[in-house]
Order: structure tokens, then C-alpha cells, then sequence
């Protein structure tokens, strides 16, 4: 029965069913699983977005699955309520002086801006990080003493000077990718593994298949996979050995 139902909330409501297990489940590589399975049906996971996201995984006006605050490391509940309350931000400037005034820091800043939840204003995310300083410095040098509405919406209409797209070279994406996995514990804009893939010459197979298909019949042959852990050891005839923790392009560990 819960088999017939799932499959039917599936079929049916794929929005509301992939957002429900990727929001309740914890385990890291079977999220990633649900969110590609997500983006096989047809269904896009996107970043967290400044505007629209809510604490936890919601549903965005076109049917897309949006990441939650709630799941950006480095975020509080406190940061998050100034973040929701301050809306909307009519543009970057708008929300840096917002987020400002109202004690959110220089590092909640960079946490948004690498976690992508900052791309809805246009700016690559290299630009980004290296010029919003500049700009709340120069309108509010003391929060205790708030700029001028008048200031603001002058230091604004300015922020394109601070703000020059074209003049930064935009991080390599797997640069993006690894900020990514380190503030939201899974990769959203894309899949290093699909990167690598263009680039690997040799035939490889999934850690299942050279399981069953290969290793048990004494061939040998390739995983592509991703190393995460390696750990040293020294075998009794004092061999020098290593015990790697891998996890491979389907996302499967071994």
C-alpha cells in the first residue's frame, strides 16, 4: 500500500514528492540520489535563493525544487529570520544595506554568495565576493548610525560602479561545485564527476558492475570514482598499504 502510494505521489505531484524525501532525509549521498533522480523526471534543484527560499526545501512558482536556509551551513535561525523578514530585496545593494543594519555579517554574506543563493541578482559570484565590502563600507561606516533614506537609494543607483561584471573572471566551476558541497553537503549547480567524465579516456564502469561483472570473474578494470578519505597502513610483512573511503559516479561508497 505504501508502495502504491508513493509511486502515485510520484507520477503525480513530483514536486511535493521529491522535495519531501530530499528535505527528510539525512543521509548525504542518498539526498544527492534523490536530487538526481529529481532532475531525471524532469525537475530542476536549484540553489538557495535570496527572494524565495524559506527555511526549509520549498517549491518555487515554475515547479523547481528550491534549497532552504535552514540547510546553508554557518547560518543560524537568528540570520535566517533577518534574511526572511528584510524582504524583498530589489536588488544586491538593497539587501547588502538591508542585511547590514540588521547584523548580518561579512561571513553570512560570503556563506550566501558561494552557496548560490545570491545568483538572482546577476553578478558572477567571483564579483560578488570581491566588491561587497567596498560597497557597505562606503554608505555605513557605523550601523548604530543608519544612512539617510535619500543616501541609500543614491548609493544604489550607483551600485554598478562597485558591482563590474565583466571586469572578474568568474570561479572555475569546480570551484563553485566544491563551495557548494562544503555549505550545503551536496553539489546543486552541477556534478565534478560529470567534468571529469569528458576528460577520461579509459573504459570505466560503477563499483557494482566491476563487482559482479568484472572483479568476481578475475578481470581487473576501472571506477571512476572520487576519493574522500585515505587512511595509511603497514601490512604485517611491512608492506606499506592504504585504505581509500571512495564514492563513485552513481553515488554508490565503497
Amino acid at each position: 500500500l505504501l508502495t502504491y502510494y508513493t509511486a502515485y505521489f510520484k507520477a503525480n505531484y513530483p514536486s511535493e514528492f521529491f522535495t519531501a524525501c530530499i528535505t527528510y532525509e539525512s543521509d548525504v549521498d542518498q539526498k544527492s540520489l534523490y536530487i538526481e533522480d529529481a532532475r531525471k523526471n524532469g525537475i530542476n534543484v536549484l540553489p538557495p535563493d535570496i527572494n524565495q527560499s524559506l527555511g526549509g526545501f520549498n517549491i518555487a512558482k515554475d515547479g523547481s525544487i528550491l534549497f532552504g536556509f535552514n540547510g546553508i551551513k554557518g547560518l543560524g535561525e537568528k540570520v535566517i529570520e533577518k534574511i526572511v523578514n528584510n524582504r524583498p530585496y530589489k536588488s544586491l545593494g538593497d539587501f547588502l544595506i538591508k542585511g547590514r543594519l540588521s547584523g548580518i555579517t561579512k561571513a553570512h554574506v560570503e556563506t550566501l554568495i558561494h552557496s548560490g543563493a545570491m545568483d538572482c541578482f546577476g553578478y558572477k559570484r567571483s564579483c560578488m565576493v570581491r566588491s561587497f565590502e567596498k560597497f557597505m563600507s562606503d554608505i555605513i561606516t557605523d550601523p548604530k548610525k543608519p544612512p539617510t533614506d535619500a543616501l541609500i537609494s543614491a548609493h544604489i543607483a550607483k551600485q554598478s560602479e562597485y558591482f563590474e561584471d565583466a571586469a572578474y573572471s568568474e570561479f572555475t566551476l569546480l570551484s563553485i561545485l566544491e563551495n557548494e558541497q562544503r555549505l550545503l553537503g551536496v553539489y546543486v549547480s552541477g556534478n565534478p564527476f560529470a567534468l571529469v567524465k569528458e576528460m577520461t579516456r579509459e573504459s570505466y564502469v560503477d563499483i557494482e558492475t566491476f563487482q559482479d561483472e568484472i572483479y568476481e570473474r578475475g578481470n581487473s578494470g576501472y571506477v571512476l570514482c572520487q576519493i574522500r578519505a585515505a587512511k595509511k597502513h603497514t601490512s604485517k610483512a611491512g608492506n606499506n598499504m592504504v585504505f581509500l573511503d571512495c564514492i563513485d559516479y552513481k553515488g554508490i561508497t565503497f
